[in-house]
């Protein structure tokens, strides 16, 4: 059985790759919270009901 204390040792090559797993998985949720609160309810359907601009 792996010893829980090591996952997050900086001095563990193992320890440091769970750390860096689980920073990017908190930087994914964090985009995916930003993406959910400010960006989607922005997009109405205002938009897609205008005509594209002819060039």
């Amino acid at each position: 059985m792996p010893e829980v204390s090591r996952w997050f040792d900086p001095a563990d090559p193992q320890g440091r790759l769970v750390g860096a797993k689980v920073l990017l998985l908190s930087l994914t949720v964090a985009f995916a919270l930003d993406a959910r609160l400010r960006l989607i309810p922005r997009l109405d359907g205002t938009r897609s009901a205008r005509p594209a601009p002819s060039t």
